[in-house]
């Protein structure tokens, strides 16, 4: 929402796709962790889904949010739309609930888990603090990696609506139509998965 008071491009991308996008990861960094932690059993089933569903909740919006872009001028459909998912957000905050401590579901044995990995040498597997984490090259070497990953991925996301304007010789509506079909096949994979 603060994003839509930009006075130039610089602030916009500040606010948008530093200060947005920091907020969005350690969101779903902590729902990726949160999901994890209640389903252990089926995590992998438990995230696929997780993801796949935050994959179609983003199909659904790029088309509100075209049709806010077209409606109103470009930052108050930028700013309605901040203050939806904020208050989306805050909402969805008090739903959530945190897996309680050493949490297990009934029947799971955790033990069941551990002799699939029996005889697998564990290499690495020390709990260094954050501190030490970033005195390791490692560290920075997966930083970059994942920062040139995301820089990548999140600039096609952007861009994928005016990508197919370009490609398809379409409006800006099926551009966005098109991204939404993209992000439902993102999610259905995801599911299966």
């Amino acid at each position: 929402m603060i994003s839509a008071f930009s006075v130039n491009a610089w602030m916009y991308v500040i606010m948008t796709g530093g200060l947005g996008a920091f907020c969005m990861y350690v969101v779903y960094v902590a729902q990726l962790e949160n999901i994890g932690e209640l389903f252990p059993d089926k995590r992998g089933m438990a995230m696929g889904i997780g993801v796949g569903g935050i994959s179609i909740g983003t199909a659904m919006i790029v088309p509100v949010a075209e049709w806010l872009s077209r409606s109103y001028d470009l930052m108050h459909g930028i700013a309605i739309q901040g203050i939806v998912y904020g208050g989306l957000v805050f909402i969805v905050g008090f739903l959530m609930v945190e897996a309680p401590e050493n949490y297990r579901p009934k029947g799971w044995n955790s033990e069941t888990l551990s002799s699939v990995n029996e005889g697998i040498e564990e290499v690495g597997s020390k709990n260094i603090s954050w501190k030490q984490v970033l005195k390791t090259p490692a560290f920075y070497i997966l930083l970059l990696a994942i920062v040139a990953i995301m820089i990548f991925t999140t600039g096609f996301q952007s861009n994928n609506s005016l990508i197919n304007q370009a490609a398809l010789g379409v409006d800006s509506a099926s551009g966005a139509w098109i991204y939404t079909a993209f992000m439902i096949a993102s999610g259905v994979g995801s599911f299966v998965l």
